[in-house]
């Protein structure tokens, strides 16, 4: 997964239907002891010599808990559900010939013969003692200011990042990483050679839930609550994780989570407004994608949710675009695809919305242990290696759908998507195989027992798809990476540069350690960045210059900054590292330490523009709730 080396992130599996889903308010107390605060210790307050300057934090415990919702599912409906696929099974190829517009056989369909980039030399592995160092809660949420006279004038905005942060609840250890609770840090740069840090969880009714009794209470998708069937049987309950992605739209500040909807935070102090359903769009029972998508020549988002529905045989697929200024919603698209469908990540073209549909299924005899209460519904995932993957091309006026056969992979992540000579053409990391991890194979957490020479190796691949249903592909780097990401004013629209989390082993797969430049207009003009064995690199984020007034937009695709949290597991210290975009080998040219060590992350995003000055972040960090759910 994508926590610096296991696979993937976290992408939801939906619950079986339920019958009804009563809810009842839970009255939370306002002042947890400090075992029901999950043993959280007060803030430290550390010193980094003089280059770090006051610091406001605050424990947990300061916070009063809002009243919970919790939504019990009724589990009637598996009976018969088994059966009832197994007769569409036979139907599947049919609906999908007839929901599609073309469906063209691999053999048929692609000059499929593939120009092989050359691998980038990589380092010799990694410190794996160094890389389960990260896995560890996070027991203060702080603010303060770094001083660092090398960080770019024209570097000012906000990175926000997302990562799964608390594994450990009580007593109770979290078995499977993407299962932990999200908590979102921010890095402020004022261009004038200050950095300003804080960091929070999401405080979602679950979090609040499960910190008030200092245990867990729900399930999760990849692992089940200590106390074996008995605590875990016909339980369908979930709690929005929010632990994914973060979002910065039309002002405002969202973490995000495929299995609900997003949650809003203040952009300054990061506390936790509450639910957002942006704006009316999302109605009861839908979830927001973790990766929304921009489509920078029209300013609008884009994001999108998936729906399996097991009794249909068939999937829902919900497409929506919000205006510049906000949550306006200028244009929705609904599509139905056979089958199961598990989607984490599409991408946006001037014309269409772009999906890689894998040969997923359910495993019933799995569900059954499901209910049971021995497995997660995670487990009930099936890859079949002998069917082909499938991309979807859904446009965005809301016509028939083009369907199209190609190898057999499994795509987490998009680096892009744009239009050139009628072809849509998409840059994605994909792998033979589909690897979410079996978090009951051993009494210790999934991070302890992982094998990553059983993980599939993730590489980045173009495909040019034509709505005619051909197709060809070629690979941008055989080098083994993740987390693509290109300069934002790009997307949607032709580029040249990826800026890849890179492994650190080029013979095996590994966390995700390095940066990784791949040149998709010439293979040999990549170029590699690779820390320390024992240091380990998440999700690149490009970052544009901070343009004066009047200045030019800039003519080279490379001209900016790549922004990156580093983790290194001997010192049990996290970095902000700056790198010049254009000059990735040459390494970071500016590294800011934090006070202490941030687990390995997901996803994050940037916001430019000014940023609050040290007094005033410190003030209104001070006076701030870490709820402000009741203030709305």
């Amino acid at each position: 997964p994508d926590l610096s080396g296991l696979r993937a992130p976290f992408a939801y599996i939906p619950p079986m239907p339920a019958l009804s889903a009563p809810s009842s308010a839970v009255a939370l107390g306002a002042a947890p002891s400090a075992a029901g605060l999950g043993q959280l210790r007060a803030s430290r307050q550390l010193a980094l010599g003089s280059d770090i300057r006051g610091g406001v934090s605050s424990s947990l415990g300061d916070e009063a808990a809002a009243g919970i919702g919790i939504c019990t599912a009724a589990t009637s409906v598996l009976a018969g559900t088994a059966a009832v696929w197994a007769a569409k099974r036979a139907l599947r190829q049919h609906r999908l010939a007839r929901s599609s517009k073309k469906q063209v056989g691999r053999a048929a369909g692609a000059a499929s013969a593939v120009a092989v980039a050359p691998k980038v030399a990589v380092g010799p592995g990694y410190d794996r003692e160094a890389w389960l160092a990260a896995f560890k809660n996070v027991e203060e949420e702080e603010c303060y200011t770094v001083a660092c006279a090398d960080l770019p004038k024209d570097l000012r905005g906000t990175y926000f990042r997302n990562s799964p942060s608390k594994f450990e609840i009580g007593t109770d250890k979290i078995m499977h990483p993407f299962d932990a609770d999200g908590m979102v840090c921010a890095a402020s740069f004022d261009g004038e050679g200050h950095m300003h840090f804080r960091n929070r969880f999401v405080r979602t009714p679950g979090f609040c839930e499960e910190l008030v009794a200092g245990k867990m209470i729900y399930r999760n998708q990849f692992s089940c609550k200590p106390g074996g069937w008995a605590a875990n049987a016909f339980d369908f309950r979930i709690k929005n994780l929010a632990n994914t992605n973060v979002l910065s739209w039309g002002g405002r500040l969202l973490a995000l989570w495929e299995g609900g909807k997003p949650f809003e935070l203040d952009p300054t102090t990061l506390a936790t407004v509450g639910e957002n359903n942006l704006a009316g769009a999302l109605k009861d029972g839908d979830q927001f994608t973790a990766h929304p998508r921009i489509d920078a020549a029209k300013q609008r988002l884009c994001g999108f949710q998936y729906q399996p529905n097991p009794v249909a045989d068939e999937t829902k697929l919900t497409f929506w675009e919000f205006g510049s200024k906000g949550f306006d919603l200028e244009n929705k698209v609904v599509q139905t695809v056979p089958g199961f469908g598990f989607f984490h990540d599409f991408v946006v073209t001037p014309n269409y919305f772009v999906l890689s549909y894998a040969p997923t299924g359910l495993s019933f005899s799995a569900l059954g242990w499901v209910v049971a209460g021995t497995k997660a519904m995670g487990q009930a995932i099936e890859f079949d290696k002998t069917k082909p993957a499938r991309m979807l091309l859904i446009p965005r006026d809301g016509s028939a759908m083009t369907t199209i056969e190609v190898d057999t992979h499994f795509c987490f992540h998009f680096a892009n998507g744009f239009e050139e000579g009628g072809r849509v053409v998409v840059d994605m990391v994909q792998a033979e195989d589909l690897e979410l991890g079996n978090s009951f194979a051993s009494d210790e957490p999934l991070w302890r027992s992982a094998d990553f020479s059983k993980v599939p190796r993730s590489t980045l691949w173009r495909y040019e798809l034509a709505p005619d249903g051909q197709w060809s592909r070629r690979q941008l780097s055989e080098s083994p990476l993740e987390f693509p990401g290109i300069p934002p004013r790009l997307s949607g629209q032709r580029h040249r540069y990826a800026y890849c989390a890179a492994m650190g082993s080029k013979e095996s797969v590994g966390p995700a350690q390095g940066l990784l430049c791949v040149d998709a207009d010439d293979a040999a003009g990549a170029s590699l960045w690779m820390p320390e064995p024992h240091q380990f690199l998440g999700e690149p984020i490009f970052v544009p210059r901070a343009l004066g007034v009047g200045a030019e937009a800039p003519v080279r695709e490379d001209d900016g900054y790549v922004v990156g949290i580093l983790f290194d597991g001997r010192a049990g210290r996290s970095e902000v590292l700056v790198f010049d975009a254009a000059k990735v080998a040459a390494g970071p040219i500016s590294r800011v330490p934090l006070r202490s060590q941030l687990p390995h992350g997901l996803h994050g995003c940037w916001s430019p523009g000014p940023v609050p000055s040290e007094a005033a972040l410190q003030e209104a960090w001070s006076k701030s709730p870490l709820d402000l759910s009741a203030g709305r």
